[in-house]
């Protein structure tokens, strides 16, 4: 429906409302005739029906006074899983997988909780006690992360994973059980200790979602210091930029603008870029002129030439052209 202002009316302020669609929105499709719409209706519709079929909020729900004692006891046996890289690891292989290699005494059922976490109901006691003794394990060559359950309510549980740390670096007349529980106690929950004539080691419970300290630094009273290297035992892939368990070095973010930038000087330096640019233009110069001063020169010669010179433009203007955006970007991460 459109309001149509006659000829006669122009100027005056007088419209007449029509139902009728004008010519100029009209076309001819086959037999039938279509309407055409215009940008802003087109806009305006796509806007309204985002509107309609747009994800509505979450609703919010207020819990009522329940009784969950019975359910905390029933759920004493159970021990909550979580994957460390789900890009990686493949759940549904997962489960199967560990209750085969546990060899328990009982059953132990598993299920998948959504969210990257599963779970395992078991039957004894000493099963689950024997799975969380033999911790920490590891599918598809990552870290998988295993807890008993606690009655919690927390997005970021389970989380702990305990793993043997060798402390490398430390002075032998210092590897006292006093510095190296300190040392743990830094990194989480320390578990248990052992200390050797050839290595010294603690077992430490810490949070697998953040990175992993792999160098600390100890203070003596004299003023002097030691730089020790935390070497995790039994750990498989994790990024070695960030040291989190979560990803490839591959996938950390911003590690591709640093990749770019190590492959900007192999494809030379604007200014030698610029100078390359300046020759050509030199050369095509003086074959212009080569060509007035010598007119009967053969053809043949001439059309080979020429194609060589034409041949080495390009590529000299396809380097230039894939500089561009390396030398745009190297710019732009300096600011």
């Amino acid at each position: 429906m459109t309001y149509r202002i006659p000829y006669s009316a122009k100027g005056k302020g007088i419209a007449e409302y029509s139902n009728e669609v004008p010519s100029h929105r009209r076309r001819q499709v086959g037999n039938r005739e279509e309407v055409k719409r215009s940008s802003y209706y087109h806009q305006e519709r796509v806007k309204s029906s985002a509107e309609d079929f747009s994800a509505p909020p979450p609703k919010r729900i207020t819990a009522p006074e329940m009784d969950i004692t019975y359910l905390i006891e029933e759920n004493q046996l159970t021990l909550m899983g979580r994957l460390t890289n789900p890009a990686a690891q493949r759940l549904w292989s997962l489960i199967p997988w560990l209750s085969n290699r546990w060899n328990l005494k009982g059953k132990a059922i598993g299920s998948d909780l959504g969210n990257e976490c599963f779970q395992f109901i078991f039957e004894f006691e000493e099963d689950i006690a024997k799975v969380l003794e033999n911790r920490p394990y590891h599918f598809d060559q990552w870290m998988v992360i295993l807890q008993r359950w606690e009655p919690v309510i927390s997005s970021n549980f389970p989380s702990l994973i305990p793993f043997w740390v060798e402390l490398q670096g430390l002075p032998k007349h210092f590897s006292k059980q006093q510095l190296i529980c300190k040392i743990g106690q830094e990194l989480g929950e320390v578990l248990s200790h052992e200390i050797s004539p050839s290595t010294t080691k603690i077992r430490v419970l810490l949070n697998g979602l953040e990175p992993l300290t792999k160098e600390t630094v100890v203070e003596f009273s004299d003023g002097q210091e030691a730089l020790v290297t935390l070497d995790y035992k039994t750990l498989k892939k994790h990024c070695h930029h960030c040291q989190r368990l979560t990803h490839e070095v591959d996938k950390y973010p911003g590690l591709g603008q640093e990749k770019a930038l190590t492959t900007l000087p192999a494809l030379g330096s604007p200014a030698k870029l610029l100078a390359k640019s300046k020759s050509s233009e030199i050369n095509h110069a003086a074959y212009k002129a080569h060509s007035r001063e010598n007119p009967s020169a053969p053809a043949k010669s001439l059309n080979s030439r020429r194609d060589q010179y034409y041949n080495n433009r390009r590529a000299e203007d396809r380097d230039l052209s894939r500089s561009q955006p390396l030398k745009k970007l190297w710019m732009n991460f300096g600011k």
